[in-house]
């Protein structure tokens, strides 16, 4: 599974589910980095890894992002998005709000894509 963060270094998010326990005894979340090549301009690209069993508790990891996502949403117009996409098998989902219902439509997307399978699904809240 992939988590990339816009709008907010991916390190942070990476610490986030680092101290999460519930999260810690289900998935190794790891940094990756990809160099900007060379003769090119801007930052190096950064994305979490997160490399779980299959008992990963997706309640869990969807809290633990909507809590890392919550003080970082825009405060006032002109403030940057900050989103978070996960990827895996196929789907793409990505989480810009921290509102109950939409984590909870979140969780059910994901869950139902791990149960019926890749369908090339790419949904946003």
């Amino acid at each position: 599974m992939r988590l990339t963060t816009e709008g907010a270094p991916a390190s942070s998010l990476l610490q986030a589910l680092l101290d999460d326990d519930d999260l810690r005894s289900t998935a190794r979340p790891r940094l990756c980095t990809a160099p900007v090549p060379p003769g090119q301009m801007g930052s190096a690209s950064q994305w979490i890894e997160l490399v779980a069993g299959t008992g990963l508790d997706l309640a869990a990891l969807m809290v633990a992002l909507g809590a890392w996502l919550r003080p970082r949403l825009p405060r006032s117009a002109g403030d940057d998005e900050v989103t978070v996409t996960i990827e895996a098998d196929g789907m793409k989902v990505t989480l810009a709000s921290t509102e109950p219902h939409e984590i909870a439509r979140m969780l059910k997307a994901v869950e139902e894509h791990r149960r019926d399978g890749p369908d090339d699904a790419s949904i946003r809240s």
